[in-house]
């Protein structure tokens, strides 16, 4: 064969090869490479959310730590507190019962002698109060329920308030139906629910103003209509309910509040004005209304007012069966 047919021969092979980076085999290295490096991203990535969620883990534990420190040493300062108050209050109401026995006083004294009694009322009842709440916190409290008319004692608790509110020109309005009957509650606490609830009331309430109180009776479908997001810890029974509705036409509370009115250390200032007393009393009075196995919470339309509901289950029936 000559030498020129040689070299045609070998051109017209080459012509016929294709380049070696575009040989199958070349796609099939180029597609484990890819491969390969998907893999090791996804490993990276997998390693990286493992640590994170260690480090989120750690955060939540660390949180934890420092959220029941803190509770400690809240609870610590409320016992503190507490034990520190008792003595106090109990010479102070020695020293008053004496004063009232032993001593004669003009009108205006006697008016002086009825403030101090009125200010050592309220220390007493926060003095108690907080043992109460902590009584509540550690899981003791305990309740002493009997028979009892809830609009006849909703007034007599209002009654202690009669004479501040003469002064402003304060009026309580109450509403109610015969239908509202004798239930079961444990006088003593729940007065210091109402107690609270009026209080609030009263100093939010402009001079002249009036505080409604409405107490009527349901029965669990007609809550479930009003009150559909509100009673889903009700007990589910075939009884009926009360309904207390507490409102006043104060200043409202601000919609970012109302989550934190119930928290025993919130305290809501407008301004130079405090809204509502530190959440100790309040927090303790939800407490006490969910002991009854009845739900409380507050309300404040277009933060103008303040709403206070209370639905309780009437009967016995609710406490044997839970």
């Amino acid at each position: 064969m000559k030498t020129e047919d040689l070299d045609i021969y070998f051109s017209n092979i080459t012509d016929n090869l294709s380049p070696l980076w575009t040989s199958w085999w070349a796609y099939l290295a180029y597609l484990v490479f890819i491969i390969i490096i998907i893999v090791f991203f996804l490993e990276i990535r997998k390693v990286k959310i493992k640590e994170r969620k260690k480090g989120d883990a750690r955060i939540k534990e660390l949180e934890k730590e420092l959220f029941d420190e803190l509770n400690k040493i809240r609870m610590r300062l409320f016992t503190n507190l507490s034990n520190e108050l008792h003595e106090p209050v109990r010479l102070i109401q020695k020293s008053l019962d004496e004063m009232s026995e032993r001593l004669s006083f003009d009108t205006e004294s006697n008016g002086l002698l009825n403030e101090m009694n009125h200010n050592y009322k309220r220390l007493s009842r926060l003095s108690n109060s907080l043992t109460d709440f902590l009584e509540n916190e550690s899981g003791r409290l305990k309740i002493d329920i009997s028979e009892g008319d809830l609009v006849s004692f909703t007034k007599e608790i209002s009654s202690s308030f009669l004479e501040s509110a003469k002064k402003r020109n304060v009026h309580f309005n109450f509403n109610y139906k015969n239908e509202v009957k004798t239930t079961v509650f444990d006088h003593d606490l729940m007065g210091k629910v109402f107690y609270s609830i009026f209080s609030n009331a009263l100093k939010n309430t402009s001079d002249n103003g009036e505080i409604k109180i409405n107490l009527l009776l349901l029965d669990f479908p007609a809550l479930k209509r009003f009150f559909i997001n509100k009673i889903q810890t009700l007990p589910l029974l075939d009884l009926p309910y009360i309904v207390v509705e507490i409102s006043d036409a104060g200043p409202g509370i601000p919609s970012e509040d109302i989550i934190n009115f119930f928290d025993p250390l919130y305290q809501i200032i407008q301004g130079n004005r405090i809204i509502s007393d530190l959440g100790l009393e309040l927090n303790l009075s939800r407490a006490i209304i969910e002991k009854h196995h009845g739900v409380m919470w507050v309300e404040s339309p277009n933060e103008k007012g303040v709403v206070f509901r209370i639905i309780l289950p009437l009967g016995k029936s609710v406490f044997q069966g839970l």
